[in-house]
């Protein structure tokens, strides 16, 4: 459904947008980006990857230590006479120890190894890529691969002495979903290389980091929003409410602006006899977050498309809330993408 749409939006455009999302630096690999060009969004990434795993290789691979339980000829840490006597291992002159050992062979270290060997299989990669992803596989060559079970991401906790494997494991894990890739007959290959699922949830993690960044003096935000209840409800009655998860909040003492972004194939839809409309269940969900909202200065709400056809602007006021449905061209060059993302928040904030 979202394969004419994400063809529309140049290569370029979606790495800024990954950019944005995984909290890259854009100045790092902008030039790069600039120099090469890409046929597929698998080999911007394999690219991408690539240029991260040589930086890692250079600074050398995160160790940890590891409990280790084997039979050793030498005593090594504790002791384990029961085991030892158990399995027998006397007989060959040898003790169960247990230690723990210095190892680079590690669960994040496996996770970057066999997202490697995974691009390695992709058949549209480019040639040139593709060489260069050879070249890193000896510096891997100790470490096993990981058979990639369901949550082994979120096992992994990027912290201080890892952080610099952020954007490898973000894109391990886009190849772990399979949302991106489908496996046939022990290939690789790619299919439109972001779902409705991942293109909405990219475009709406965009959106928030780049308000993050661009309005510092601004609290942007994720709250959830709680029903205004008027009566006294049990608590088995309200779990069948549903919970209202915000995709932006912008807001300062005086104005909140609720922004809540969808990603759709057709910005409007048609009635039976031709009418372009705004889709009725953004409109509701989004005016049910302005109404229940608890903020106490003057409230706003923003739907928020990607533009397919025409160019949206509009707004409408309902019980004294603004409400409005606007569009962004993804497919315009990458300052002018941002200048309009800001001139949406600031002709609203201008004017209040």
């Amino acid at each position: 459904m979202t394969e004419s749409l994400s063809r529309k939006i140049p290569i370029k455009n979606v790495y800024y947008m990954l950019a944005y999302a995984w909290d890259l630096p854009l100045s790092l690999q902008q030039k790069k980006l600039e120099s090469e060009s890409f046929d597929g969004i698998e080999n911007l990434l394999a690219s991408l990857f690539e240029f991260h795993l040589s930086l890692l290789i250079k600074r050398g691979l995160v160790k940890e230590y590891i409990e280790n339980r084997q039979p050793e000829q030498l005593l090594k840490g504790k002791l384990l006479m029961a085991d030892s006597i158990k399995e027998r291992t006397m007989q060959h002159k040898k003790f169960i120890c247990q230690y723990d050992e210095l190892t680079d062979d590690i669960v994040i270290n496996q996770l970057v190894k066999t997202a490697l060997y995974e691009f390695i299989k992709i058949p549209t990669l480019s040639p040139k890529i593709l060489k260069r992803l050879m070249r890193l596989r000896p510096y891997l060559q100790h470490i096993q691969l990981n058979n990639w079970q369901k949550n082994i991401f979120k096992e992994i906790k990027l912290e201080r002495h890892n952080q610099h494997y952020s954007i490898l494991i973000h894109i391990a894990q886009l190849l772990y979903e399979r949302k991106i890739t489908q496996e046939h007959d022990g290939k690789i290959t790619f299919q439109t290389f972001l779902n409705d699922t991942q293109l909405h949830a990219l475009f709406e993690k965009f959106l928030y980091r780049f308000y993050q960044k661009h309005l510092p003096t601004y609290k942007v935000h994720q709250p959830i929003i709680n029903w205004k209840l008027s009566g006294s409800e049990n608590a088995n009655a309200l779990t069948y409410l549903p919970k209202m998860h915000t995709d932006i909040v912008i807001e300062d003492n005086n104005n909140q602006i609720i922004m809540d972004a969808k990603f759709y194939k057709e910005t409007l839809t048609k009635t039976q006899f031709d009418q372009e409309r705004l889709h009725s269940v953004n409109l509701y969900q989004l005016f049910a977050y302005v109404m229940n909202s608890k903020f106490t200065g003057k409230k706003y709400g923003i739907l928020i498309y990607p533009m397919i056809d025409q160019h949206i602007h509009i707004s409408y006021q309902i019980m004294s809330h603004t409400i409005s449905a606007c569009t962004v061209n993804l497919n315009e060059e990458w300052s002018k993408i941002e200048q309009r993302l800001l001139e949406i928040i600031t002709s609203i904030l201008l004017h209040s």
